[in-house]
């Protein structure tokens, strides 16, 4: 798996993210005002990224997918959706 040193950068960058829903992710994503779509990990501890990923969208209104919904079809749903194209 890849990690980015500046995601900083990438985040500025970037019209949308798409993520998993750590909290410091959800966060950082915040922070900087970006939409996002969120993949909570299933695997979480206690299933804190679902939790947190159903706040990001009550309160900005991120989209959420789970991975037994994850596909090219939801996914691409959800980018027009977000994007507004």
């Amino acid at each position: 798996m890849m990690f980015l040193r500046t995601i900083g950068v990438a985040y500025a960058a970037a019209d949308l993210v798409v993520s998993r829903s750590g909290a410091m992710t959800c966060s950082e994503i915040m922070a900087l005002g970006k939409p996002s779509i969120l993949i909570p990990s299933p695997h979480s501890d206690e299933g804190d990224q679902v939790r947190t990923a159903s706040l990001m969208a009550d309160i900005v209104g991120s989209k959420v997918i789970t991975e037994e919904e994850l596909d090219s079809i939801t996914l691409r749903a959800a980018m027009e959706d977000v994007l507004g194209n």
